[in-house]
């Protein structure tokens, strides 16, 4: 389809950000490659915009989508089978007393038209994280439509019939393994809190406690590793975990990342327990990650850029300089 003006505007900011920042010093490591041949990057180009470029020197940054002007977009994850975007998305307000109170889960017709496939269209309603998994969709929702008490449940919607499981009460960030074989997210304690990183098996159910609360100030972000392996999430600075535990009490975790403007560092650890051991040493602020098909790299959208970084050697390349990739997919 033919792009408007100002999707092309877009474009054009998007390849002079790309431009932009320094990158100096990071260079591509002799004889590794990274597997995957194509990015898809959520962007706040004045309004949110999905674009994707191919991996490699020259590669020509795509538009694929432009979000409704006055709406905004969240994360995004793409189905590895059929190519299908989900977003977390607040539609723009309508009406003389309408506002930015609400967001659904919705997913990207062929055409760009998006259809709700979970949560209520209703004020305090706040759904985010979407993961694709064997055709379904893991997410987590907090606000009005909750019971009593509970500040957040990640669920599973069939968005083909709307049928929603509720499965982990206290639980936000779902994140899918390769083939849906696992789940993992970020647990809070009810009274204080703390967040740990939990695994599930494909259907929800919890199999292990991977991180205690207490390893670290705080974590979130939680993606798998190629083979399913491992999980990486962010660990960020102490001196903020204060403020980030009670961001996310009080506002949605639409609006609340646990590291979206706070700095921090990827780690991981086995889903078979044991130590985590840290991964990078970047001391910036992640947006997203993502694991590489090939393995060995991993894909992270960070405040000065999207980078990948070598997971053996620790080795960086700055992909894309640019201040507004906020969620990642790799395929």
């Amino acid at each position: 389809s033919e792009l408007s003006a100002r999707a092309h505007i877009l474009v054009a900011a998007a390849l002079c950000a790309a431009g932009c920042g320094s990158g100096e010093g990071e260079v591509a490591p002799v004889g590794s490659s990274p597997g995957a041949s194509e990015v898809w990057m959520l962007e706040e180009l004045g309004p949110p915009v999905v674009t994707s470029m191919g991996v490699g020197a020259g590669e020509e940054l795509r538009v694929e989508l432009e979000v409704a002007s006055m709406g905004f977009a969240y994360e995004l994850d793409v189905d590895e089978e059929t190519g299908r975007v989900a977003l977390s998305y607040t539609p723009p307000p309508v009406g003389e007393d309408a506002a930015f109170d609400r967001s659904a889960i919705v997913v990207v017709g062929e055409d760009g038209a998006m259809e709700r496939v979970a949560c209520e269209d209703a004020p305090g309603v706040w759904c985010s994280y979407p993961a694709w998994s064997g055709g379904r969709i893991w997410y987590s929702e907090s606000g009005a439509a909750l019971d009593e008490g509970v500040l957040a449940v990640v669920s599973m919607v069939d968005p083909g019939t709307g049928e929603v499981d509720v499965r982990i009460p206290w639980a936000t960030e779902p994140a899918a393994a390769p083939g849906g074989a696992r789940v993992a997210w970020i647990a809070m304690d009810p009274e204080t809190g703390a967040r740990r990183l939990e695994l599930g098996g494909g259907d929800g159910e919890r199999v292990r406690t991977l991180v205690q609360e207490g390893e670290h100030e705080d974590i979130g972000q939680p993606f798998f590793s190629a083979d399913g392996a491992h999980v990486y999430y962010v660990a960020v600075w102490p001196v903020w975990s204060y403020v980030s535990v009670l961001t996310s009490f009080f506002v949605s975790t639409a609006h609340a990342h646990s590291s979206h403007d706070v700095a921090g560092d990827w780690w991981r650890v086995s889903v078979d327990g044991g130590e985590p051991e840290q991964v990078t040493d970047l001391d910036t602020v992640h947006y997203d990650g993502r694991a590489d098909p090939g393995g060995e790299w991993i894909w992270l959208a960070t405040r000065e850029g999207v980078r990948r970084v070598d997971v053996g050697t620790g080795e960086v390349v700055l992909e894309r300089a640019s201040r507004v990739v906020r969620a990642l997919e790799v395929r």
